[in-house]
């Protein structure tokens, strides 16, 4: 894509709120908008109603808050998503639908998770003077706290599309005019599967049009990471978003080789203190899992993972260690078996999470009282593993005839 200078005239404010939005989060809201509105910014509040008719009473020359209506479709009621707002895909559709028809760039800012605070001027830093396309959050969170974002979704986007975004899964996100106007009529807003977490969508769509992506710093009080639901509904959530984008995306990905750094605006926070994590109690977890899951394992996993994961049900506490390659390689496996439909999906996501609870619990044991410089040195090293492992991936999707998890090959 040629080099395009973007003259960002307007920014929109998004705010997304849900059937259950509270008394709290609306004075929220109303704080943000206070602190935020102003020349050349507009904040949009958009709830559940009635269809969008793009436009409506938005100044475009900036300036107020204004409140726009998004259907809730009965679908998006059931299904409560990990981050607790029902139909928040289509709040944030329905606020950049106004964004584009303002030729602005959007923020999206959720306001139960960061008070109204310098920070957002990070993010207009990004969009404006540094011309990004795509700007995503950098938190204070302890790896500790966020360890489905570091352990899975940033290795696996940096791996998948070259990019080292450390949340490409968030509740604060800002897209420009560019990129709103190509992503606004993509089908994957019509993809039940892509709407718990839509912007790892709008991250992976910047990345395949070679659009221009960095990161800011929220500061304050932000509770990323934190479920609403259980662990493993949100794994599964989170995943199966993923999981659907690498099929949409197989094109892209499969070109990508390495990755490399975003600009990063600003000062990125410091590590939040690590919290009390029973790395013990996780591991037995696991161990639990073993005995009530293997054979499902089996289902999914080749032989060799299968040994290299039940080693782990007798070693010691100090040997529990999870090999970065094992680890990525168990992702990958899980990837392929979502694809080819191995067991049931929903079945196939949930039963990654004891995985994932053996990963975690290797990690702490690995680097508990480690400071953050070697936290994030051992995290990256991760990240190698997916990238190193990735043409495991790309072998198997281009001959998925060699996949044979373990019940397979005892069936021939």
């Amino acid at each position: 894509m040629p080099e395009i200078a973007q003259d960002v005239r307007q920014l929109i404010i998004g705010i997304p709120m849900g059937p259950d939005a509270d008394d709290a989060t609306g004075r929220r809201a109303s704080a943000l908008a206070s602190a935020t509105v102003g020349e050349n910014r507009t904040v949009v509040v958009a709830r559940p109603g009635g269809p969008v008719s793009a436009g409506d009473g938005l100044p475009r020359t900036g300036g107020g808050v204004i409140d726009v209506q998004y259907t809730l479709r009965p679908q998006d009621a059931q299904d409560v998503p990990y981050h607790g707002v029902a139909g928040r895909a289509r709040a944030i559709h329905a606020i950049l639908t106004q964004a584009h028809a303002a030729g602005a760039a959007c923020l999206i800012v959720d306001t139960r998770a960061a008070e109204p605070t310098g920070w957002i001027d990070g993010f207009v830093q990004a969009l404006t003077e540094d011309q990004a396309d795509f700007v995503g959050p950098v938190y204070g969170r302890h790896p500790f706290s966020s360890g489905l974002t570091h352990g899975i979704l940033a290795p696996l986007f940096a791996a998948l599309y070259g990019h080292r975004l450390q949340y490409p899964v968030a509740l604060h996100f800002a897209c420009s005019a560019r990129l709103i106007g190509a992503v606004l009529d993509d089908p994957m807003w019509d993809r039940g599967a892509a709407l718990p977490a839509i912007e790892w969508g709008l991250a992976s769509a910047a990345a395949a049009a070679s659009l221009r992506m960095a990161e800011a710093p929220v500061l304050t009080g932000t509770r990323e990471d934190r479920p609403i639901l259980g662990l493993s509904t949100t794994a599964a959530q989170l995943l199966g978003v993923v999981f659907a984008d690498i099929e949409r995306q197989v094109r892209v990905w499969q070109r990508v080789r390495g990755s490399k750094p975003v600009l990063r605006v600003g000062t990125s926070p410091e590590h939040e203190p690590a919290p009390a994590v029973d790395a013990a109690a996780l591991a037995e977890s696991f161990r639990s899992a073993y005995r009530d899951l293997h054979g499902v394992w089996e289902e999914v996993l080749p032989p060799l993972s299968i040994l290299q994961w039940r080693r782990l049900t007798t070693v010691s506490q100090d040997a529990f260690r999870v090999p970065d390659s094992v680890w990525a390689r168990t992702v990958y496996d899980f990837t392929m078996g979502h694809r080819l439909r191995v067991i049931p999906r929903p079945d196939l996501l949930h039963s990654l999470t004891p995985l994932y609870l053996a990963w975690l619990a290797s990690f702490v044991l690995e680097t508990q009282g480690a400071p953050a410089e070697a936290i994030d040195a051992r995290l990256a090293r991760v990240r190698t593993a997916f990238e190193q492992e990735k043409r495991y991936l790309v072998s198997q999707w281009r001959w998925p005839e060699r996949f044979k998890p373990v019940k397979l090959r005892r069936q021939r």
